[in-house]
């Protein structure tokens, strides 16, 4: 009759009663001596002993099969429920009940339902197995949620469903957990730790674990041992800190962990042995604390391994050695706020992006430091980083494409030194500016192409390099623009590196005169040739000149041994002579001699090649004297005296020009 007491309906039953009345756990274990020898009890009588158990002791059984459906839908139990080392024949039923504590640790179920359930204090289900569905939705559990080494078979289905349930102690999934279908925690929040180490999640081609929007106060940790096959889904999660090191993550064909929106306020950690197969996605992640992947093996190959678009990173992220991603990084738009450390860490995408971080603010410094490996493009369009970009010992190898693009980019400090030889590929700093470029000649030189428009600098390192090292590095853009000469040529006067600024400028119009048709070329050479486009005035002029002079005093020195130096007043002074008796004597002309004639000036071979070749000195010796062309010498000396003339007004003049910067190809 309905609304009557069930009664016992055998011995064993009646002992039970008796157990549970006395405070007891009924054991049947021991009352059969045999531990896997199960004594059946009905679900409707366990229900009715559940209900009137009181508190403490409340209803303890231990090794018994459950027949039956135990229904405790929407009952509110006075005391404890625990049932350890069953098997129950059909799901059992406690959605929207209130409990005080439930303890099903050991136990075989069927399913689960737990739906809308309040249990104050703790839910315990160690090493026990479910081949149904287990469903606690917006259960509500006082205590902690303890499922380690605990099996959850459903795999066509979820296997558990904790979506909105709030958990204010932590929930252990630990060593020996098992689940085959989905889990999902989407809206729930615990208010301790969630921890996973050395549980076994498994839904190949779905998802693993599903929790959107969860928030778990004390943190996530998938420490070693953890395993999951399938989607491990964050979206919108807030969690303290995110422990993964030790963990492995497989769903080589989709996202292994997809935390778009996450907010971490402490760290997350993916050290030595953490394992991604597939994308790991932290598009507009918030990390309040450091991002650390040293150690950890990120594999996607030819697609993304990392994706954190848009993520916020207020202290340091680091890959350092140990780190190694097959798969591009991408990085568009995060912002730093500590250092990226990439020191050691090996980025491999040979057909794509190794590392892309267009628009990222990293703003105390991006480290690519000894043992750093990239092997395809480095892409950092838009950077801001007003630290150091330390490109220091490390390989960066694109042979087909370009190695490093930095286009646009600001940065404090660019450091490219000792670069490794099997770096290759080209390299673009197109409209970039640093603070202090401090680079070695050897490390450009191991790029086919550097491109240099509008790359700009502060200052720039000058030792180890020479001024023909420095126009090399320029050389290296295969496109002549003149932007980067007169930067560089700019840098080095502001430095006070005068003479080397000069080099640049005179290798500047050279590389210029190379576009030009051959018409236009050849002024370009004999001004090249007199002035070194008038940076070199002086220098290239006062050699010829020199050796000019020292030609025309040799050759005028020879024609006055030769007597083919005349005086051109002679006359006048033969005048005194004329009442002599030699008239043939007068009417010689007066030659050149070591010894000066009387009343008319010496000759000096020295003066007169100085009146010849400068135009601007005069000592009057070609007033008084000339060169006869009768002899051999003197017809050598007479042509000198005319090329002479000519070269001296040009090189006079150009030097002149040169000198005071009247002339000067900028």
């Amino acid at each position: 009759m309905a609304g009557m007491p069930i009664k016992p309906a055998n011995a064993d039953e009646r002992w039970l009663a008796a157990e549970v009345a006395a405070g007891r756990v009924a054991d049947f274990t021991v009352r059969s001596g045999n531990e896997d020898e199960l004594i059946d009890i009905r679900g409707e009588f366990l229900r009715e002993l559940a209900l009137s158990a009181m508190r403490p002791a409340g209803l303890g059984i231990r090794g018994s099969r459950i027949t039956g459906i135990l229904d405790l839908r929407l009952c509110e139990l006075s005391g404890p429920l625990l049932v350890q080392n069953c098997v129950f024949t059909a799901p059992l039923d406690i959605a929207k009940a209130l409990l005080i504590d439930i303890d099903l640790s050991g136990s075989h179920l069927p399913g689960l339902d737990g739906t809308g359930s309040n249990v104050k204090y703790d839910l315990t289900f160690i090493s026990g197995r479910v081949t149904g569905p287990t469903a606690l939705i917006n259960a509500v559990i006082g205590g902690q949620l303890d499922l380690t080494g605990s099996n959850f078979i459903n795999p066509e289905g979820n296997a558990i469903d904790a979506g909105g349930a709030r958990i204010h102690g932590d929930i252990f999934c630990k060593t020996g957990f098992r689940a085959e279908g989905e889990v999902l925690l989407r809206s729930a929040t615990v208010g301790g730790q969630l921890v996973l180490t050395g549980g076994t999640f498994t839904n190949p081609n779905g998802r693993a674990i599903y929790a959107d929007a969860a928030r778990i106060g004390g943190g996530m940790f998938c420490r070693t041992g953890f395993r999951a096959e399938g989607e491990v889904r964050l979206l919108g999660a807030t969690i303290d800190q995110l422990e993964l090191t030790g963990g492995t993550f497989a769903n080589p064909h989709g996202d292994a962990i997809n935390a778009d929106r996450i907010q971490v306020n402490g760290n997350i950690v993916c050290r030595a042995g953490f394992r991604a197969e597939g994308e790991v996605r932290l598009l507009g992640a918030t990390i309040g604390g450091q991002l650390s992947f040293t150690g950890g093996t990120f594999t996607n190959p030819d697609d993304l391994a990392i994706s954190m678009d848009g993520a916020q990173i207020d202290g340091d992220m680091v890959c350092r050695a140990g780190f190694r991603a097959e798969g591009g990084v991408r990085l568009l738009g995060a912002t730093i706020g500590g250092q990226l450390d990439l020191t050691g860490g090996t980025f491999t995408n040979p057909l794509g992006y190794a590392i892309v971080a267009d628009g990222a603010q990293v703003k105390e410094g991006l480290l690519c430091g000894a043992g750093f490996r990239a092997e395809g493009e480095v892409r950092l369009l838009g950077a801001s980083i007003p630290g150091q970009l330390s490109l220091s010992e490390c390989s960066v190898i694109n042979p087909d494409g370009f190695a490093i693009t930095a286009d646009i980019a600001q940065i404090g400090v660019l450091r490219l030194t000792h670069i490794n030889p099997e770096s290759s590929g080209k390299v673009s700093l197109i409209g970039s500016h640093t603070g202090y470029l401090a680079d070695d000649a050897s490390s450009w030189q191991q790029f086919s192409i550097i491109s240099l428009l509008d790359f700009t600098y502060d200052r720039v390192a000058n030792t180890g390099w020479s001024p023909k090292s420095r126009v090399r590095w320029l050389k290296q853009d295969p496109e002549y623009r003149a932007q980067p000469y007169e930067h560089l040529a700019h840098t080095l006067r502001s430095q006070g590196h005068e003479r080397e600024a000069r080099d640049v400028m005179i290798a500047k119009n050279r590389r210029r005169r190379q576009q030009l048709n051959l018409w236009r070329r050849l002024p370009e050479y004999l001004f090249d040739g007199l002035l070194a486009y008038g940076y070199r005035p002086l220098q290239r002029t006062l050699p010829a000149l020199i050796l000019l002079y020292a030609v025309g005093v040799f050759l005028f020195n020879s024609a006055r041994h030769d007597h083919a130096v005349i005086a051109t007043r002679a006359p006048i002074h033969q005048a005194a002579a004329a009442g002599t008796a030699d008239r043939s004597a007068s009417a010689r002309p007066i030659v050149a001699t070591t010894h000066c004639p009387p009343d008319y000036p010496c000759f000096s071979p020295w003066a007169y090649t100085a009146d010849v070749l400068i135009p601007l000195i005069s000592t009057h010796q070609t007033d008084f004297w000339a060169v006869s062309g009768s002899t051999k010498v003197g017809f050598r000396t007479t042509v000198y005296s005319w090329i002479a003339s000519a070269l001296g007004w040009v090189l006079t003049t150009a030097a002149a020009l040169g000198f005071t910067g009247l002339i000067r190809r900028d």
